[in-house]
């Protein structure tokens, strides 16, 4: 299986994330690159939060961004772009309108100074 199959470090034989795109034509939409390669900025991942009971999954706080993360507002409207419905909330509850742009991942809320 290539790296490329397995999605894990798909573009570790190529100097950067622009190489690996330019090489294989793929993170462009409409002659644009939308791929990025940053820290996300998650307020406490890999910290080791445990949950047991599947109904507290909003609790898992770990992986939010935080307030800094370039994240947030980078993602690609898809409904305006390919027609996905991507529903109303993020997985902690939070209005997807609620921001003016989409934020990349599964915390689309509020900054860190407004929780």
């Amino acid at each position: 299986m290539t790296s490329e199959e397995r999605g894990i470090g798909y573009w570790e034989e190529h100097a950067s994330l622009a190489d690996w795109r330019d090489a294989r034509e793929k993170e462009i939409l409409a002659g644009r690159a939308v791929g990025m390669h940053v820290n996300p900025a998650l307020e406490r991942a890999g910290v080791g939060e445990q949950l047991t009971d599947p109904r507290q999954l909003h609790q898992l706080h770990a992986y939010r961004l935080t307030g800094d993360s370039p994240l947030r507002g980078a993602g690609l409207d898809l409904q305006k772009l390919f027609g996905w419905d991507l529903g109303t909330i993020d997985f902690y509850g939070n209005l997807l309108s609620q921001h003016g742009g989409v934020a990349i991942g599964i915390d689309q809320g509020l900054d860190q100074g407004e929780r």
